[in-house]
């Protein structure tokens, strides 16, 4: 009975572990504008960056040449925002939902859920999930990325009152709403443990210098 208890430990763990991202960071202009870069192994990267009020999200694919990470941020217009549903009716007319990440964290909390022409979804602190009475033919609807991705969610719920919905994204770089989409796309050098800019791109102490992006431990 061992190895399968084992092998059941790797799935749930190892699996776990290969899917979170290397996450860099880098701080100037005395710590108030902060840049942060999340690296995942199948070669997709989400970014937020920003100073004090302001602040700028990007997702997309990375690859590397020799010592060169090459960054290309998505399509917004093309953006899958969900990348999966789960459904089931208990019988109730409680409406339950529950929004994580794609890597597993609830966001409900961070989110404002409608349900079409009944308002906001209350948040139930306990099980941390949003709830409503359930309305016949109920729309579900999530407008909190509608500025970034210009795309708001509706989902039906007409034969259904539970859900978990998955989003297509992590780490909540999302959850600002008032955050705006950077459409460049960018390169950095690999030096020992650290990421680098090729050319000067931040001011400092009236200087400008590279950007050093280091692994968070």
């Amino acid at each position: 009975m061992g190895k399968p208890i084992l092998l059941l430990i790797w799935l749930f763990t190892g699996g776990y572990l290969l899917a979170q991202p290397k996450k860099y960071n880098n701080q100037n202009n005395g710590g108030l504008c902060t840049s942060t870069i999340f690296l995942y192994k199948n070669n997709k990267y989400e970014k937020e960056e920003g100073c004090e009020a302001s602040s700028h999200v990007q997702t997309g694919s990375w690859k590397q040449k020799k010592d060169t990470l090459l960054f290309t941020p998505d399509n917004i217009y093309k953006k899958v925002l969900i990348k999966n549903i789960y459904q089931t009716n208990d019988g109730t007319d409680k409406l339950t939902i529950k929004v994580v990440d794609s890597l597993g964290n609830n966001v409900t909390a961070y989110i404002k859920i409608f349900q079409k022409g009944l308002g906001v979804l209350q948040l139930d602190s306990l099980t941390n999930t949003a709830t409503a009475q359930k309305a016949d033919s109920s729309i579900i609807i999530i407008t909190a990325f509608k500025k970034i991705f210009n795309q708001v969610i509706r989902i039906s719920a007409a034969e259904s009152n539970c859900f978990t919905i998955t989003l297509n994204f992590a780490n909540g770089i999302f959850l600002n709403s008032a955050a705006d989409w950077m459409e460049y796309s960018f390169k950095l050098l690999k030096r020992g443990p650290k990421l680098i800019s090729i050319f000067p791109d931040t001011l400092e102490d009236d200087k400008m210098i590279r950007s050093e992006y280091s692994p968070e431990k």
